[in-house]
């Protein structure tokens, strides 16, 4: 495989992020207990999410249905080429 190829196959795309908004948001927390958060707080936060995330959210269960809609759309438009 050429290196090409290689690296596109372990290239990242972002899942998901938080912000101190959705702080703000979902817990119910005042702007002003929201902006003492540093951003190793925030990336606290993140890791556990992520972690969650990952562990316990359906994640892979979510990616397989992502790629077999994608698997699906790219089917439709080879037909609609043909």
């Amino acid at each position: 495989m050429s290196r090409t190829k290689h690296g596109k196959l372990h290239r990242s795309f972002e899942v998901s992020s938080v912000r101190r908004t959705d702080v703000l948001t979902a817990c119910r927390l005042t702007k002003e207990e929201v902006l003492k958060f540093t951003d190793d707080d925030m990336r606290f936060i993140a890791r556990r999410m992520g972690n969650a995330h990952t562990e316990y959210g359906g994640y892979w269960d979510t990616l397989e249905l992502a790629v077999n809609e994608v698997e699906e759309k790219h089917a439709k438009n080879k037909e609609e080429r043909n």
